[in-house]
């Protein structure tokens, strides 16, 4: 096992450090939109798009161009991308999506709902998560009945009682030491029952 993770650590550095040699031989303007799309769509072009929408001085148009572009779009680019392309909703969409939690607990419902991702949510404590509740249930009861299984004081029990979409949902993207002390528990044959027919369905759709 340690030899695995020495390997996986040698391959990440030795990516990075070519990713680094790449993007300091290229100077802004040859960083462009056609230059971008002779790249094979991966997480490497992410990166050469993220310092396009970064360096370069570009329409509405462009950006959104090079938003299509994009393999697996993270916080930092959407931010980058709504910063050029010049849309006031599209920005502050981007804003709540880079906001500490705790400005978030401040914030309004848009907001919270943008940028406080379930990861974020198993983060918080009882305390906040009810803030956020009495903000977004009247606006975003669906998002809200998320928040609700986190906040309890059991939440594995309120979990299994949760349609198929939300019970996946909330258990993939909670944080993993949030689903280690909440969820670690046997599932009831019903819920197994329940997950193991979902399952087949997707096997045989």
């Amino acid at each position: 096992m340690k030899k695995i993770l020495l390997s996986l650590c040698l391959a990440a550095s030795f990516y990075a450090n070519e990713i680094e040699e790449n993007i300091q031989t290229l100077q802004p303007s040859s960083l462009t939109l056609e230059y971008l799309k002779t790249l094979p769509k991966n997480i490497k072009r992410d990166f050469f798009i993220n310092e396009y929408l970064k360096k370069n001085n570009i329409s509405n148009d462009q950006a959104y161009e090079a938003l299509n572009l994009i393999y697996n779009i993270n916080n930092e680019l959407f931010y980058n991308f709504a910063s050029k392309f010049g849309h006031d909703e599209t920005f502050a969409v981007a804003q709540c999506m880079n906001m500490k939690n705790s400005d978030l607990v401040d914030s309004y419902a848009d907001c919270i709902v943008n940028g406080l991702s379930l990861k974020k949510a198993s983060l918080l404590s009882s305390f906040d998560l009810n803030i956020i509740i009495q903000k977004t249930k009247d606006k975003y009861p669906a998002f809200t009945k998320k928040i609700k299984v986190i906040s309890s004081a059991i939440p594995f029990t309120r979990l299994i009682v949760q349609d198929e979409s939300n019970f996946y949902d909330i258990f993939l993207n909670v944080d993993s030491s949030f689903r280690e002390k909440y969820f670690n528990y046997k599932l009831p044959k019903r819920t197994f029952e329940k997950i193991y027919k979902n399952k087949k369905s997707l096997k045989s759709s």
